[in-house]
């Protein structure tokens, strides 16, 4: 399974205090077939050099496992306004697989993220 590469750009004007956000990431394997996570865990952290900024994971922590196009190979990522509240400039992020004996990262690339012009 391939990782992908994915930025992202997330910008305040757009972004209310009563709002959240969602990033999804469609899981392919290796012959680009859409691949069923169903029971995996999965953690998406986001990073300001080397420091974690915060994480999310699935189990109720902000990452939930759908469909897209197959079965549950569709990961939602929950970005709340809370999580990007004081957030300006560009961070990276990877979503990882973490089962025990089945680590492996899913997804990286940066984010950035703009200040209102409100």
């Amino acid at each position: 399974m391939a990782t992908v590469t994915q930025n992202i750009t997330i910008s305040d004007h757009h972004v209310h205090a009563e709002e959240d956000r969602t990033v999804r990431h469609d899981v392919k394997d290796s012959a680009d077939a859409a691949q069923a996570m169903t029971g995996w865990t999965l953690q998406w952290v986001l990073y300001k050099g080397a420091t974690v900024v915060f994480t999310k994971t699935t189990g109720g922590g902000g990452i939930t496992i759908g469909n897209g196009a197959g079965t549950d190979d569709r990961a939602t990522v929950t970005l709340t306004s809370a999580n990007l509240t004081g957030l300006e400039g560009t961070y990276r992020y990877e979503m990882a697989r973490t089962d025990t004996g089945n680590k492996l990262v899913l997804a990286k690339g940066f984010v950035q993220i703009e200040d209102s012009q409100l």
